[in-house]
């Protein structure tokens, strides 16, 4: 029996994402010269850098791989980084964790992390327990605040291995220095390794410090939140010692890494330096702003930053109707945004939303002030069928900001 038709369902909503707006952190756009690749033979092809593994090329459709990774890729993410020692093996930002754990630890260390209670990743206390670590809770006083004074008091009592930093739900990028100088007070030597997945794109535009900067001795991530590439990961460090564990770590716990997302994120990674990355991640915290301002005037709850700056996340609270009612709402005119029950800090439940890919998509702080009016105006719809003159304005501005901005016009090159 065909499943024709269901295919034709698979395309049809295709079509129908290309005029739609997501406010979920952890998803970009990619460019239209970084999706190319998907539908080109480098997706059918092994790679497993086997020149530098065996020295010759025993899967030899895998040497223009090579040349992609070696001569553009690795160059741009070392610029961009300001790193020596890049790994671009991870095939997301949790295969980048699991490689940091296993290259730097061993079963039965302790590894410090944060509770998915105080926005750290849900995935990560599973991932470090069933390799044989122990996974002992980070403790917070504040959002996105660690308790010094407890973390002091924890490090001396379990002498931790690692501190693994994976903020995923949070306001404000944790700054890894004070806890790289507690470390050091105490006499030991445990690694930093922060998870930069949500941030990437800040780092590299020069708008969140580089956390190799602060004192952390690793940094890794995913590849597709602020930093608008493919969905994969990389692993970096300026210590060689330390990168000699994780490129051996890494050669076995992934061996082929996805061709197309590596030459995807060669692209892109071209992009960001050439087509003006620094602007774009200066625009995301700028339309993060005021996101965050324009809807605190309209008397949403909206948690702050201790510094008062929204540089990616910005959570709101909605006093009107249920999440149910308004998730359909929002999905009936094409808007995705993630709904949490418990935000980090007691904050209660609320949108946890970024405005990363609709700046990706050229959005600026006035398109920011139409998006909030017209949210504003569908939350206090009591109706889930929305007035006619709500849906042509979302249609207008989604129909703005259809292209994808910061990034070559694929006209460049003649297929």
């Amino acid at each position: 029996m065909s499943n024709i038709d269901y295919w034709k369902k698979i395309l049809l909503q295709n079509d129908q994402a290309k005029g739609a707006i997501s406010l979920v952190p952890s998803e970009n756009a990619l460019s239209p010269m970084a999706r190319m690749p998907y539908a080109m033979d480098y997706q059918s092809r092994y790679f497993l850098d086997d020149q530098r593994l065996f020295g010759y090329w025993c899967f030899p459709n895998g040497a223009r791989i090579g040349e992609v990774e070696h001569e553009i890729l690795l160059p741009g993410l070392k610029k961009l980084t300001k790193c020596e020692y890049v790994n671009v093996r991870p095939i997301s930002g949790l295969s980048a964790m699991t490689v940091g754990i296993a290259a730097l630890t061993e079963p039965g260390d302790t590894i410090f992390s944060i509770s998915p209670n105080d926005g750290g990743h849900a995935s990560t206390g599973f991932v470090i327990n069933k390799m044989g670590r122990r996974q002992i809770d980070i403790k917070f006083c504040d959002v996105d605040t660690i308790d010094l004074g407890i973390f002091e008091e924890d490090i001396a009592k379990y002498r931790p291995s690692m501190i693994y930093l994976d903020q995923s739900t949070f306001l404000s990028p944790i700054d890894c220095g004070p806890l790289k100088d507690a470390i050091t007070r105490a006499g030991l030597k445990s690694l930093v390794l922060y998870d930069a997945s949500h941030t990437n794109g800040l780092i590299f535009g020069g708008c969140v410090e580089n956390p190799l900067d602060q004192g952390a001795d690793v940094w890794c991530g995913s590849t597709h939140k602020t930093f608008p590439g493919p969905q994969k990961g990389i692993i970096c460090t300026r210590n060689s010692e330390v990168y000699k564990h994780i490129e051996k770590a890494a050669d076995h716990l992934v061996s082929h890494h996805h061709s197309a997302s590596i030459v995807s994120l060669a692209i892109t990674v071209d992009e960001f330096i050439n087509c003006g990355g620094t602007e774009y991640a200066n625009q995301i915290a700028a339309n993060g702003n005021a996101f965050a301002r324009l809807l605190k005037q309209l008397d949403y709850t909206v948690p702050m930053p201790a510094d008062e700056k929204h540089v990616h996340q910005v959570w709101f609270g909605v006093p009107h109707g249920t999440a149910q009612i308004n998730n359909n709402k929002l999905s009936s005119v094409g808007i995705a945004a993630n709904w949490v029950n418990s935000l980090p800090g007691n904050q209660g439940p609320g949108y946890r939303v970024s405005l990363a890919e609709i700046t990706r998509r050229s959005a600026n702080e006035d398109d920011v002030g139409k998006l909030v009016a017209l949210l504003d105006q569908l939350f206090r719809t009591e109706s889930e069928t929305l007035p006619t003159a709500l849906c042509e304005g979302l249609g207008s501005l989604s129909w703005k900001l259809r292209q994808t901005a910061y990034c070559y016009a694929p006209q460049l090159i003649d297929l």
